[in-house]
């Protein structure tokens, strides 16, 4: 990678947190975690990173409540959220993308994948810029 893309992970388990930070890390992403919404709507807002990586099962709010307020926020609005949960109906599914959600990966996933599509997803938004 000739940059380095950034990447907010937010998951409530503190494993999956770190095995995202340590796989990502390893492909050249810089990671930075958090374990709750109120936590990822900060940590987006001060970090800006390039790419959200959201749960949708979070202690304090719902996974939808935190993406509705990304896209709402002038500062965060743009940044592509790949929703990654183990909730695999197609409702669900549906409901991310129309809420605002780039991309949706069911757990467990392939950090290799997720590399993939961050890649990816950074690259539009460089065109789209």
């Amino acid at each position: 990678m000739s940059e380095t893309i950034s990447i907010l992970a937010v998951d409530d388990t503190a494993t999956v947190r770190r095995l995202v930070e340590i796989n990502l890390s390893r492909q050249g992403f810089t990671v930075a975690t958090a374990e709750t919404g109120a936590g990822a709507l900060k940590d987006a807002n001060s970090l800006r990173p390039d790419i959200i990586l959201l749960d949708l099962n979070l202690p304090d709010m719902h996974g939808f409540e935190v993406l509705e307020a990304l896209k709402k926020n002038p500062v965060t609005k743009n940044i592509p959220v790949l929703i990654a949960t183990g909730d695999a109906s197609a409702n669900t599914v549906k409901e991310a993308l129309v809420r605002g959600a780039t991309d949706y990966i069911i757990k467990p996933f392939n950090f290799k994948v997720i590399a993939n599509k961050a890649k990816s997803l950074f690259e539009k938004q460089k065109t789209q810029n």
